[in-house]
């Protein structure tokens, strides 16, 4: 039976992620976002999805998988629960964030400067 690692985003970012709107998959998450609870066995992850919709002190974390939360399969392949499902996910590094950002600070025209 796969094994599933099970990943809850962290409480004040759960609002924000119900309501952004969708974003082209896979979704680009932030580990730092996420806190890692245990592990669960299940066929499938709609398998997990449904153990855990009633939360007990034996299931990985003790509440129910909720919108934002992660699973990732035993070949590192991560889910994120939304709305209507799971959707393909994909830990995005500070590293490729920060280099995301600095193209566009080499773009900007320094205060001061003269448009030619």
């Amino acid at each position: 039976m796969p094994r599933y690692k099970l990943f809850y985003l962290h409480d004040s970012h759960v609002e924000k992620f119900r309501e952004s709107p969708p974003k082209p998959k896979p979704y680009g998450l932030r580990d730092r976002d996420y806190e890692q609870v245990g592990e669960i066995d299940a066929p499938s992850p709609y398998a997990v999805w449904k153990q855990l919709q009633e939360p007990s002190e034996e299931q990985p974390g003790g509440r129910m998988l909720g919108v934002g939360d992660v699973l990732e399969s035993e070949e590192s392949t991560l889910l994120v629960l939304n709305h209507w499902g799971f959707d393909e996910a994909a830990w995005q590094s500070t590293e490729a964030v920060t280099e995301a950002a600095e193209p566009e600070a080499a773009l900007a025209v320094p205060a001061g400067a003269e448009a030619r």
